[in-house]
């Protein structure tokens, strides 16, 4: 009895170990905060329109630009799960900034994407990102 109440806590602690580790490798990056999950969001709203609701606000984010294959659109990618990710499409990117692979630092709101872009897999959730600075890293 005694063996199997020991057994049976090492294997919790295991797993509570293991879940943490697992949530700090993937999710959201360093920075970004959730504002708003929950209201409706009208998606025949305008592209980058300002009435789109908030979901996220970033503050000193980094990240590397691409340009989607698909949207044309210069954004930033994150691995969101261990088989999907998270991408970030600029409604206002200094052409300056408009480089792939340029490493940067963001702060800004992320908006809704519904109605401008869909999430095609492997890409969990689409966000369209109005910037308040952004700079080289």
């Amino acid at each position: 009895m005694r063996k199997s109440l020991i057994a049976t806590i090492v294997m919790i602690v295991c797993i509570g170990v293991g879940c943490t580790k697992e949530d700090d490798e993937f999710g959201y990056p360093n920075g970004i905060i959730v504002a708003d999950i929950d209201s409706m969001n009208d998606c025949n709203l305008p592209d980058c329109s300002e009435d789109r609701t908030i979901r996220l606000l970033a503050t000193h984010v980094d990240g590397k630009i691409f340009k989607g294959m698909n949207s044309g659109r210069y954004g930033v990618s994150y691995q969101y799960t261990f088989d999907s990710s998270i991408i970030f499409y600029f409604c206002d990117l200094p052409v300056e900034f408009q480089v792939e692979d340029l490493r940067v630092n963001f702060s800004g709101k992320l908006y809704d994407a519904c109605g401008v872009i869909n999430a095609v897999w492997p890409t969990e959730e689409v966000y369209l990102l109005k910037l308040d600075n952004i700079h080289k890293r």
